[in-house]
């Protein structure tokens, strides 16, 4: 019989669990599957790992769902370990800071206007990188500044500048994992 990528999935997890094993080894048990049973599936594991002190090893392609269901994270480039610990450590020790992205209303970007932009920008937050450049978007990392400081030196910019818009977010896990496998190239 044929089964779909949901019921192999489920299907492997069961065999798996067969004989309530120490360490279980999955392949990314949630790839393919609808977010009801990626749920039951997460659900399934955490049983596992607390009441039959299974000790469950797991590889991601999605850095967010590995964030939301692991204790520990470890970040392999190459076959090669980058860093092992929780999320939180994680960012505190490799990106601290904020990650920008402005995007830009699309008659004004212009490259005189974009170069004048960054310049503004590296003045506004000297501690920051330009980290991704696209035709109607610019991605910063800025390190040691705080919220305010951020809030503000955004509202001073977007006035000077009028953005289509920007959003700020606290460093996360994927934006570690961009800057530890970039830094190793």
């Amino acid at each position: 019989k044929e089964y779909n990528n949901s019921d192999k999935r489920k299907l492997s997890l069961a065999i798996t669990m067969i004989g309530t094993p120490k360490v279980m080894l999955l392949d990314e048990p949630t790839h393919q599957i609808d977010s009801t049973t990626k749920r039951k599936i997460w659900q399934i594991i955490e049983l596992l790992k607390q009441h039959h002190k299974c000790s469950i090893i797991v590889t991601f392609s999605s850095v967010n769902e590995c964030e939301n269901n692991c204790s520990r994270i470890a970040i392999l480039e190459k076959g090669n370990f980058c860093c092992i610990g929780p999320s939180s450590y994680l960012r505190s020790k490799y990106a601290q800071g904020f990650s920008i992205m402005i995007f830009l209303k699309k008659s004004i970007a212009k490259k005189e206007y974009k170069k004048e932009l960054k310049k503004v920008f590296l003045e506004a937050f000297p501690n920051a990188s330009l980290k991704e450049h696209k035709k109607l978007s610019l991605k910063y990392y800025v390190m040691d500044c705080i919220w305010s400081l951020v809030l503000r030196n955004l509202q001073i910019l977007d006035a000077n500048f009028t953005f289509e818009s920007y959003h700020v977010s606290e460093i996360s896990l994927e934006d570690v994992f961009n800057v530890l496998t970039q830094s190793k190239k």
